[in-house]
């Protein structure tokens, strides 16, 4: 069963002419990260509340307030009629005695005195109280579960009908075998009888092609793709909190489907595996949604853009291919156009090479520097890669 991070509940109880409003909001999180606003007069149970809390809401950024509200309005503060009395008594005594004039206005001298008004009794929690309270409690969780078993359910509906749909093209690509195979062998006999005056070995041609048509054979990556998806499901159907489990099963299921393009060498399988790229796409835009990307010793740090300020929410382009392969080039390419791009500059504990220069191609920090913007928490990812 999946379950949503997303949820709200709320619950309200009245005791003795006292309103008390119990709410709980949670949102995605990789962890329980719980914040809490609690009454003063409840205080002394936080611990308690955190601890249920804990218990019933393993993950998701939880926001838990409790607050009162009085039925009807509070009794005014009692004058001490006897302190009044007797302060009064006293001030014109003295007054009559040092020849000091008793004050004209006698309410601002009087309420400056102690024990003229009698403070209010301090209120003070009763287990009953704290038990009404806690059955709000109860009621504002159980509400935030039944909100994300609602939404699991709608994503376990769309989980299941984009994974039926990978399952339903798969079968697509398997008519498409043999004729791809004769196709491939026609091509290249083709190209062959092209080539006049070269005499062909008959059986290394057909050693040859036996040996580079079984390179492009699909079957283990369709049977691998076919227990993903039937992987996918039953983990769907087991307890819930599998949000990362599904996420690495997804990402196999990326594998597959990409080796499935780069074997196929076929324009309609290939129009297949593109559909079947769109509907995982919109599984990983949940079960993936703080994705880290491997950019090979690369390191984000947050960047302005060059010029022209972006109003609607960008895009983000990655270019990943070995050293030297032209990555720089297309980026600079991209850049003499004009556009509206921002480069990400990553930072790196490796040396500069040959022209390098730091704030252009990478930030070079050493390794101390490295460790201490990771314990600052100024990357957004990074990673250790050649010992780097």
């Amino acid at each position: 069963m999946i379950l949503s991070m997303t949820g709200f509940g709320k619950a309200e109880t009245l005791f003795n002419g006292k309103k008390i409003h119990v709410e709980i909001k949670s949102l995605n999180s990789k962890t329980l990260d719980l914040n809490t606003r609690i009454a003063a007069l409840y205080r002394e149970h936080e611990l308690e509340i955190r601890a249920l809390i804990a218990e019933k809401l393993l993950r998701g950024k939880v926001d838990f307030t409790i607050t009162t509200e009085a039925a009807h309005e509070a009794a005014a503060t009692p004058i001490n009629g006897n302190a009044v009395k007797s302060y009064v008594a006293q001030i014109r005594e003295i007054s009559e005695n040092s020849g000091i004039d008793a004050p004209a206005d006698w309410w601002p001298v009087l309420l400056r005195f102690p024990d003229v008004t009698t403070p209010a009794e301090q209120e003070r929690l009763c287990d009953e109280e704290w038990n009404a309270v806690k059955q709000a409690i109860h009621e504002a969780i159980d509400m935030l579960l039944q909100f994300r078993e609602q939404e699991g359910r709608a994503l376990q509906d769309k989980f299941s009908e984009k994974i039926n749909n990978i399952g339903r093209l798969l079968e697509e690509v398997e008519p498409y075998e043999k004729s791809r195979v004769e196709k491939i062998k026609a091509r290249i006999i083709d190209g062959l009888a092209e080539i006049k005056d070269v005499e062909i070995n008959e059986n290394r041609l057909e050693q040859e092609m036996i040996y580079y048509i079984e390179k492009l054979d699909v079957s283990e990556e369709k049977q691998r793709l076919a227990n993903h998806l039937k992987y996918f499901r039953e983990t769907m159907d087991g307890p819930f909190g599998q949000g990362k489990k599904l996420g690495f099963i997804s990402q196999e299921i990326g594998r597959e489907v990409n080796t499935l393009g780069s074997k196929s060498n076929l324009a309609e399988m290939q129009n297949i595996v593109v559909k079947m790229k769109d509907e995982l796409e919109q599984i990983k835009e949940q079960v993936l949604k703080k994705k880290k990307k491997n950019t090979c010793n690369a390191y984000k740090t947050k960047r302005k853009p060059n010029t022209t300020t972006m109003q609607k929410p960008g895009k983000l382009l990655i270019f990943s291919a070995p050293s030297g392969s032209g990555k720089s080039t297309i980026i600079n390419s991209l850049f003499s156009h004009g556009l509206n791009l921002a480069f990400s500059i990553s930072a790196t504990s490796r040396p500069p090479r040959g022209e390098e220069k730091n704030g252009v191609e990478y930030f070079f920090l050493s390794a101390d520097e490295f460790r201490r913007k990771i314990a600052a928490g100024e990357f957004l990812e990074y990673a250790e890669v050649y010992h780097n």
